[in-house]
C-alpha cells in the first residue's frame, strides 16, 4: 500500500501530535515540507502551519501566535480562491466554516459570508449541496420563499437529501407536491 505525501504529512502531523518523540530534524523536515506546499498554494498546507504555530503542546518552542494568525489568513484566502474558481466543494467547505465558526482556523460565525459561498457554488457552479444549504439559511432566517426557490434548485441539480427531510421545508415542500417526470424528480410550484 502507497501513501500520498499528504497523507504521509497528516500521519506525521498525528503522530507528533499524539505525544511521540521525533528528532529535531524530522520535525524540520515536516515543517518544511508543509511549509513548501503552502507556498505552492496548498490551503491545506497552510492551515496545518498555522494549527503547528498556534498551540502545540509538543513543540512549544513553534509557538507564534502571529505566524499562525498569518498561515490561517492564507489558508483561507487561497480556498475562498479555488471555490472562485469553480470548485464548488470548495465553496460548500469554506461556506461551512463560516456558517458555523471555526475557532480552530480563525473563522467567526457569518451568515452572510457563509450564505455567498453557498450562493456562488449553487447558481455558478451548478452543485445541489450548496443550494441545499443555502436553502437552510433561509429556512432558519424564516423566509420560506427564498428557501423554497434554494431547495428547488438542489432537487433540480439532483442532490438527494433533502429528499428525506421534506417536512423541514414546510407545505411548500410537501410530498404532493413532488412528481417524477422523465426520470428526474420535479417540484410543484407552490405559488
Amino acid at each position: 500500500m502507497t501513501l500520498s505525501r499528504f497523507t504521509m504529512k497528516k500521519l506525521l502531523v498525528l503522530i507528533c501530535c499524539a505525544g511521540f518523540c521525533f528528532a529535531n530534524a524530522d520535525i524540520d523536515k515536516l515543517a518544511k515540507d508543509i511549509q513548501d506546499g503552502c507556498d505552492n498554494g496548498k490551503y491545506d498546507d497552510c492551515l496545518q502551519l498555522a494549527m503547528m504555530h498556534d498551540n502545540n503542546p509538543f513543540a512549544p518552542e513553534m509557538r507564534n501566535k502571529n505566524k499562525a494568525a498569518e498561515y490561517y489568513d492564507k489558508g483561507i484566502q487561497l480556498l475562498e480562491k479555488i471555490c472562485s474558481n469553480g470548485d464548488a466543494k470548495k465553496c460548500l467547505e469554506i461556506g461551512s466554516f463560516y456558517l458555523d465558526g471555526n475557532r480552530a482556523f480563525g473563522i467567526k460565525k457569518n451568515g452572510d459570508k457563509a450564505h455567498e459561498f453557498f450562493k456562488k457554488g449553487c447558481f455558478d457552479f451548478k452543485n445541489g449541496e450548496t443550494c441545499y444549504m443555502a436553502g437552510s439559511i433561509y429556512k432558519t432566517a424564516k423566509d420560506e420563499i427564498k428557501a423554497t426557490e434554494f431547495i428547488e434548485k438542489s432537487c433540480e441539480l439532483k442532490y438527494p437529501v433533502f429528499l428525506s427531510t421534506p417536512s423541514l421545508y414546510g407545505s411548500a415542500l410537501k410530498p404532493s407536491n413532488f412528481f417524477i417526470n422523465s426520470n428526474r424528480l420535479d417540484i410543484k410550484t407552490p405559488y
